[in-house]
C-alpha cells in the first residue's frame, strides 16, 4: 500500500473562492485568468491567510504577491503571511494571557495591503492604484510581522508559528500510520504442550502470545534516529490516553454518581494499570507516573485532548463547597441578568482559566517543570495585576495578570465578559469590565468566599501574592455519558465547547454563535477518538538501528529485535541486506526507496517464513521521486531489478589502481616518504615527486609484472603498460601528478610568503596563525590527500570523513559513533545543529581545533548569473564586479574547511516533538575547472547538442548559517549562529577569553562532471527566467528514473561562459565521482533520459493548463528551494519536445 503527502492548499478568488489541493499559479475560470495563492490558517481562530512575498516587477513597475523564494532554511518565521480581512477587521490588542516566555517584538505593527485577485498585484492600502487590470476585484490583507501572533484574533504561541500551512509533517503522519499499523498486527499464539510428571496421559497446554514486530525504513540516518524517539513518545501518549479513557468509560456511572475527584480517578487508574501489568516500576514511581498522566490531561487544551474528545469533563464540584449559595446571589452578576444556570457555567469558565493556564497546586508527586508537560512546563499562577512588565517572566513560572496590566493589553476573561454583556444588551466599556474583573478576583481572595478554601497562595518577588487553585475543587466525569453536560459548536471558529452563555462563543475575539451538537455524531470519524477506545494495551519498545551506533551495540539491538525484546526498529539502510529477522511480517517505509531493488530488499524483509504473510506500507513524502512512483507504483513494485554491473575495463579506475600499485612499491622501498604530505613533498632531502619519477624511470620488473596482472588485458595497449607510457602521462603537463605538484607548492608558497611578510611587519600573531595553517596542510594523511586528488582509488567510500565528538560520558554516548562525509557534516554537525542518536539529542557547539595547527581558510566570489571562484585568503586578488555579466553586486565571503571535525556540548537532552535544528548548506558551486576527457555530439534535427565529460571538476559547498556566517572562537572553536556570547568555555569546561571571527564553513571536492551545451536550439524562450533551471532539474529527474540512479547521487548547476550562453553541468555528488553522469555520453542513454524527463513533467497536473508552476511531483525537491518560484514545468515540456521530435523519442 502507498499513501501520499499533501502539498498545500491554493485558492483563487473569482466570482467565488475556488480551492485546489495541487499547486497552481494561474487559473482560467469562465474565460478570465486569475492568480492562485497558497493559503494557511490560524491554529486558534481558523482565520484565512495567504502565503508569499512581495516582489516588484521591473516591466510593469507594480509589486506582486508571489510564492516565497530564496529560503535555504526550514524556518517558518522567514515566511510572510497575509491575513484576509473581513468586515470584522483585526485586533490591535494583545492577548496578555498568551504571552509565555520571551516572545520578541510583541508590539509588532501590522500593515494593511490591497490585493488584486486577478493578477496578484499588491500595494499598501493608501488609496493609490494597484494595477492596470480591468474589472479587477480587490481584497484587503493584513501583513503580520511576527508569525507567533495572529493578526485577526491576537492569539500567540510561545514556540513555532501560530499560522498553519496545509502541509503534513512527515514524522507526524508516519507516526499515525505506524501506530495504526502496529495496533492491527495480530499477536501470534503459540501452543506448548508439556507432559505432567507421573501421569502418562496428562498434559498441560500453555498458550503464549508473542510480541509484535514492525520494521521501519528511512533513507536518512537522522530521519531514522529521530523517528525512533518520536514514535516512542507518540505511542506512549496514545497508550496513556487510551488507559485514561478505558478507566473512565468502565466506571462512568460511579464517577457521575459519586462526583469523582482527581484522586478518586487516580485510584481506579492505578488498579487498572496494576491488573494489566502496564507499568514496571516501583509503587512510588508508578504513583508519580500516573499522576503525571492525570495532570497532563487536566491542563491540556490540545485538539486531541480527552476533554475535546468528550471522554473527560472537568467541572466545579459545587457539592464540595461550603455555603455555595452565595455564588448564586452575587449582586454584580445577578443584576446583569445572569440566571442560576448561567452562573454555574460562568464559574466553570473562571475555574477553567486556572486549569488551562496551569495555575494549579500540583500534587506533591508531580513537578511542573517536568518535560512531560513541554512546551509550557512551568508553574502557572494568577496575580491581580502585573505592575512591573520587566519582571513578567520569573524563572520556572508563568504568571498571568487577572486584569490586563496595560491599556494596550486585553485578555480572555475581559474579552468574553464584554461579549456576554453585549449579548445581554448591557453597555459596558473596557474600563467597566475591567472593574468587574477586579471584583470577581475577590472570589478567590476574600475570606468569606466559598472558593477561598481551595485557593493556594504563594508570595513571589515583583508579583506580590500569586494564587493557584487546588485541583480537588474539580470533579471529573465522562462528558459524553453525563447527561448534565452539553456540547456546543461555534458557527464561526468551529470549536466545540461546554461553556455556553447566551450562545456566545468563549474563544478569544470570536463573534460566532454556539449551536448544540451531539458530540458522538460530530466526532464519529475522528481518528484519535476511535483510537483511544480501540487501542490494545500493550507496550511498544522502539529502537534506532543506524550507522550511528557502534557495531557491537548495533548487533545487540538487532538480536533483541529478533528475540522480540524490541518491537519496532527504525533503521536506515543497515537492514536492507544480509539480516534474517525471523518471522517478521510487517514493513513500513517512511519514504519511497530509490530503486525497485531497494524496494524489493526492504519489502522482502517480511514474510520470509512459509507460514507467514507479508505486508508492506510506503509513505510518499514531499519529493518528486516519491510522488511520481505514487502515480505509477507498479514500476517500483514489479520493476526490473538490474544486476550489479562492474566495468572492469573502466580506464579511470584502472589508472588509479595502477598508480596505487606504483606508489605501494615506491613506499616499500622509501618508507620515510609514506605517512604525511610533509614526508612526501617537503622534509626529505630529495622531494617525493622527483624521487618517485626516478623510481618509475628505472622500470622495476616486479612492478611491471604486478601491473600486468592487475590491469585487464584489453587496456594494456591503451594505457601504455608495456612501454611505460603511463608514466609520461602521469607527469605530463595535464597529468594528475603534475596538477597535484603545482597546486601543492603554489598554495604552500603563497602561505609562506604571506607568513614572512607578516613577520617582517611585526604582525607576529598573524604569522603564527599562517604557520598553523601550513602545519595543517603538510600534516595531512598522504593516502587521504592522494585519494582526494583522484590519484588513488577510493573504492566508493568517502575519504573526507569527520567526527562529531560527544563531549559527554554516559552509556548512550559510549554506544554511538557520529561521523559524516565533510560535505554533509558542514550542515548536520555545524555549531548549534542538533543530532539525534541512541535516543538522545546532541547539540554541536565547537569546530574542533588542534594544537599548532589551524584550519585552511578561503575567500569566494559568486554572482547570481552562476559565476563562482575561490582562492586562499592570503591572496591579494579582489573581484569587484562579475567578469561574466558585469554585475557589481557580487557576493563575497570567507569560509574555513573544518577538517578536524566538531565537538558537542557537554550535555544531552531528550528529543522533543519537533525535528532537530540544523543549518543548511548552499547549492553546490562549479568553478569552471576540469579537463575534458571525452566529447560527443548528438544531432537533434538540424541542431547539435554537445555533451562533454570532464575529470577533476571542482565543486564547492558552503554553509553560511542563516546567511551571514557563524561566529567562531579563534582559539577554542566555540561557535554560534546569531550572536557572540557574553562569555563562553572551551570543550574542557575552562573559561576562554579569545576573540570571535565571522566565517562560513565550506568544503571543496573534485568529481566527474558532464557539461551539456545546446547552442541556440531553444530561441527566445531560453532568456525567460527559470527556463534553464526547469530544464536542468527535469533532466536530473529523468536521469534518476531512466538510469535507476538514486536522485541524491547526482545533482546539477548552471555554468555561464558569457552573458548569452548557458550550459548545464551535471555531476556525481560522490567525491571522486561514481561514473553516473558519464553514462550520458551514450546516445541511447541520453535519449532515454530526455524521454523519462518529458514523461515526468508532462504527467504532472500542477499549474493546470498553463503549466506555469512546479511541484514536488515534477521538478521540486528539498535541495532546490532556492529556485522553487522560478521552476515551471511548461518550460521543461517545451524544451524537451524541441529536443525529442517524434523520430527520436522511444517508448521505455
Amino acid at each position: 500500500y502507498f499513501i501520499r503527502a499533501l502539498e498545500g492548499a491554493f485558492v483563487v478568488f473569482a466570482d467565488k473562492p475556488y480551492l485546489y489541493l495541487e499547486r497552481m499559479n494561474k487559473v482560467t475560470i469562465n474565460g478570465e485568468e486569475y492568480k492562485a495563492f497558497e493559503i494557511a490558517t490560524c491554529r486558534r481562530c481558523n482565520a484565512l491567510y495567504l502565503v508569499g512575498q512581495i516582489e516588484k516587477d521591473k516591466e510593469t513597475g507594480y509589486a506582486y504577491l508571489t510564492e516565497y523564494k530564496d529560503r535555504y532554511y526550514d524556518e517558518e518565521d522567514r515566511i510572510d503571511y497575509f491575513a484576509v480581512l473581513d468586515d470584522k477587521g483585526y485586533s490591535d490588542d494583545i492577548n496578555e494571557d498568551e504571552i509565555v516566555g520571551d516572545i520578541e517584538d510583541i508590539d509588532s505593527a501590522f500593515t494593511i495591503f490591497r490585493l488584486c485577485t486577478k493578477c496578484g498585484a499588491i500595494k499598501e492600502d493608501v488609496g493609490k492604484k494597484t494595477c492596470d487590470c480591468k474589472d479587477s476585484k480587490h481584497i484587503k490583507l493584513l501583513k503580520i510581522k511576527n508569525n507567533k501572533r495572529c493578526g485577526i484574533c491576537g492569539s500567540m504561541t510561545p514556540k513555532g508559528s501560530i499560522i498553519r500551512r496545509f502541509f503534513l509533517a512527515e514524522d507526524t503522519v508516519a507516526s499515525v500510520l505506524a501506530t495504526a499499523l502496529y495496533n492491527k498486527i495480530p499477536n501470534k499464539v503459540n501452543s506448548n504442550k508439556e507432559q505432567v510428571e507421573d501421569d502418562l496421559f496428562g498434559y498441560v497446554e500453555e498458550e503464549n502470545k508473542t510480541n509484535k514486530q514492525l520494521l521501519i525504513f528511512s533513507d536518512n540516518r537522522q530521519s531514522a534516529a529521530y523517528f525512533a524517539t518520536y514514535l516512542n513518545s507518540s505511542y506512549k501518549e496514545i497508550l496513556i490516553k487510551s488507559i485514561l479513557t478505558k478507566v473512565m468509560l468502565n466506571n462512568w456511572q460511579e464517577s457521575i454518581k459519586n462526583d469523582w475527584s482527581l484522586e478518586d480517578y487516580y485510584y481506579r487508574i492505578e488498579k487498572f494499570v496494576r491488573d494489566n501489568n502496564l507499568l514496571k516500576g516501583t509503587k512510588e514511581s508508578n504513583r508519580r507516573e500516573i499522576w503525571k498522566w492525570i495532570i497532563g490531561e487536566f491542563i491540556s487544551s490540545s485538539p486531541n485532548s480527552l476533554t475535546n474528545m468528550g471522554y473527560l469533563h472537568f467541572s466545579l464540584n459545587f457539592n464540595a463547597l461550603n455555603n455555595s449559595e452565595i455564588l448564586f446571589n452575587l449582586p454584580m452578576l445577578v443584576k446583569k441578568g445572569f440566571s442560576r444556570e448561567e452562573l454555574m457555567v460562568f464559574y466553570n469558565y473562571l475555574l477553567d482559566q486556572f486549569r488551562i493556564y496551569r495555575a494549579i497546586e500540583y500534587p506533591e508527586y508531580v513537578d511542573p517543570s517536568d518535560s512531560y508537560f513541554s512546551p509550557v512546563n512551568v508553574q502557572g499562577g494568577f496575580c491581580r495585576v502585573i505592575e512591573n512588565r520587566n519582571s513578567r517572566h520569573l524563572r520556572g513560572y508563568d504568571i498571568k495578570s487577572w486584569i490586563p496590566s496595560e491599556e494596550r493589553f486585553t485578555n480572555s476573561r475581559l474579552d468574553y465578559l464584554m461579549r456576554i454583556y453585549k449579548s445581554k444588551g448591557i453597555y459596558a466599556d473596557k474600563v467597566d469590565v475591567r472593574n468587574d474583573l477586579e471584583k470577581l478576583y475577590k472570589l478567590f481572595t476574600q475570606h468569606n468566599s466559598p472558593l477561598v478554601s481551595y485557593v493556594k497562595n504563594e508570595y513571589l518577588d515583583d508579583f506580590y501574592e500569586v494564587i493557584k487553585i487546588d485541583p480537588s475543587i474539580f470533579k471529573v466525569t465522562p462528558g459524553v455519558l453525563d447527561k448534565s453536560v452539553h456540547y456546543y459548536k461555534c458557527d464561526k471558529c468551529y470549536k466545540v465547547t461546554t461553556i455556553n452563555i447566551n450562545n456566545v462563543c468563549p474563544s478569544y475575539r470570536c463573534d460566532g454563535h454556539l449551536h448544540e451538537i451531539d458530540i458522538e455524531k460530530e466526532l464519529k470519524d475522528n481518528h484519535y477518538r476511535k483510537l483511544y477506545t480501540s487501542f490494545e494495551f500493550e507496550n511498544m519498545v522502539v529502537s534506532e538501528h543506524t550507522a550511528q551506533l557502534k557495531t557491537e551495540y548495533a548487533a545487540e539491538v538487532q538480536n533483541k529485535f529478533i528475540k522480540r525484546e524490541i518491537n519496532v526498529l527504525s533503521c536506515s539502510t543497515t537492514f536492507e541486506l544480509g539480516v534474517d529477522v525471523g518471522e517478521l511480517e510487517t514493513v513500513f517505509m517512511k519514504n519511497m526507496p530509490p530503486t525497485p531493488a531497494n524496494y524489493a530488499q526492504r519489502a522482502g524483509r517480511a514474510g520470509r517464513r512459509t507460514d507467514s504473510t507479508a505486508y508492506a506500507l510506503t509513505y510518499c513524502r514531499l519529493a518528486s521521486h516519491d510522488f511520481s512512483n505514487f502515480k505509477d507504483p507498479y514500476k517500483m513494485i514489479s520493476g526490473t531489478v538490474k544486476p550489479p554491473h562492474f566495468e572492469v575495463t573502466n580506464e579511470k579506475i584502472a589508472k588509479r589502481h595502477m598508480y596505487a600499485c606504483a606508489l605501494a612499491a615506491f613506499w616499500r622501498k622509501y618508507r620515510e616518504y609514506f605517512r604525511t604530505v610533509e614526508d612526501f613533498f617537503v622534509i626529505n632531502e630529495k622531494r617525493g615527486p622527483e624521487l618517485f619519477r626516478e623510481f618509475l624511470d628505472e622500470k622495476p620488473d616486479s612492478l611491471y609484472r604486478l601491473i600486468k596482472k592487475v590491469i585487464p588485458q584489453e587496456l594494456h595497449s591503451e594505457l601504455g603498460i608495456d612501454n611505460w607510457g603511463w608514466v609520461e602521462e602521469l607527469y605530463s603537463e595535464d597529468g594528475v601528478m603534475t596538477k597535484i605538484i603545482n597546486e601543492f607548492y603554489d598554495d604552500l608558497g603563497k602561505l609562506e610568503e604571506a607568513k614572512n611578510e607578516a613577520a617582517k611587519a611585526n604582525k607576529f600573531k598573524l604569522a603564527d596563525e599562517l604557520q598553523r595553517i601550513i602545519n595543517t596542510i603538510v600534516k595531512r594523511s598522504l593516502i587521504s590527500y592522494f585519494s582526494q586528488k583522484n590519484l588513488l582509488p577510493k573504492y566508493g567510500f568517502p575519504v573526507d570523513v569527520v567526527n562529531l565528538e560527544v563531549n559527554f560520558h554516559t552509556q548512550e554516548a559510549k554506544n554511538i559513533e557520529l561521523e559524516r562525509d565533510l560535505q554533509i557534516a558542514i550542515s548536520e554537525y555545524a555549531p548549534e545543529s542538533q543530532v539525534v542518536a541512541n535516543g538522545k539529542l546532541w547539540t554541536s557547539r565547537y569546530v574542533k581545533k588542534l594544537r599548532n595547527r589551524d584550519l585552511v581558510r578561503k575567500k569566494y566570489f559568486s554572482c547570481e548569473c552562476g559565476f563562482f571562484k575561490t582562492m586562499l585568503t592570503v591572496q591579494d586578488e579582489e573581484i569587484r564586479s562579475c567578469p561574466v555579466c558585469g554585475n557589481s553586486k557580487i557576493i563575497k565571503g570567507t569560509y574555513m574547511i573544518p577538517e578536524f571535525g566538531f565537538i558537542t556540548e557537554a550535555s544531552s537532552k531528550e528529543p522533543g516533538n519537533t525535528r532537530p535544528e540544523k543549518t543548511y548548506s548552499s547549492r553546490k558551486h562549479f568553478s569552471g575547472n576540469g579537463n575534458v576527457i571525452e566529447e560527443k555530439e548528438f544531432m537533434i534535427g538540424e541542431n547539435v547538442v554537445k555533451v562533454s565529460a570532464k575529470k577533476h571538476g571542482t565543486l564547492t559547498v558552503i554553509n553560511s548559517g542563516k546567511g551571514l556566517g557563524f561566529y567562531i572562537c579563534k582559539m577554542c572553536g566555540y561557535g554560534t549562529v546569531d550572536k557572540i556570547p557574553s562569555s563562553h568555555k572551551d570543550s574542557n569546561g575552562k573559561t576562554c577569553k579569545a576573540k570571535f571571527e565571522k566565517i562560513s564553513l565550506g568544503y571543496d571536492f573534485e568529481t566527474d562532471i558532464v557539461e551539456i551545451e545546446f547552442g541556440n536550439i531553444f530561441g527566445d524562450i531560453a532568456i525567460e527566467e527559470g527556463f534553464w533551471e526547469s530544464l536542468m532539474y527535469s533532466i536530473l529527474e529523468g536521469m534518476s528514473s531512466a538510469l535507476e540512479i538514486d536522485r541524491n547521487d547526482v545533482d546539477g548547476t548552471l555554468y555561464v561562459k558569457n552573458p548569452y550562453t548557458k550550459s548545464i553541468i551535471l555531476f556525481d555528488t560522490v567525491p571522486g565521482g561514481a561514473g553516473h553522469v558519464k553514462r550520458l555520453l551514450d546516445e541511447e542513454q541520453f535519449i532515454k533520459t530526455l524521454t523519462y524527463a518529458l514523461n515526468r513533467v508532462s504527467s504532472c497536473t500542477c499549474g493546470g493548463e498553463k503549466q506555469d508552476t512546479s511541484c514536488y511531483n515534477c521538478l521540486r525537491n528539498y535541495y532546490n528551494q532556492y529556485c522553487h518560484d522560478k521552476l515551471k514545468r511548461g518550460y521543461a515540456i517545451e524544451a524537451l519536445k524541441i529536443l525529442l521530435n517524434k523520430e527520436r523519442a522511444k517508448s521505455y
